[in-house]
C-alpha cells in the first residue's frame, strides 16, 4: 500500500542531514527521504508492536 505523507524538516537539521548525504555522495532530498523512511518504519513497528500489546492485555483482563 502506498500512503502519501509530507514532512517539513527542521531548518536546524537540514545541515547536519546534508553532511551526512555529502559523506555517501547524495542530495539532502534523497538523504532526507531515507531518514524519513526510516524513522517512520521504526517509529511504525513500534506502535503496532505496542497496539498488539494493549489489545492482548485488555482482552486478558476481560477474561
Amino acid at each position: 500500500m502506498l500512503v502519501t505523507v509530507k514532512f517539513e524538516i527542521p531548518h536546524d537539521l537540514q545541515p547536519r542531514i546534508r553532511a551526512l548525504g555529502k559523506q555517501l555522495g547524495l542530495p539532502l532530498d534523497i538523504m532526507c527521504v531515507m531518514l524519513l523512511q526510516d524513522g517512520y518504519i521504526t517509529h511504525l513497528r513500534q506502535s503496532i508492536a505496542r497496539a498488539e500489546a494493549d489489545i492482548r492485555s485488555w482482552k486478558e483482563a476481560s477474561q
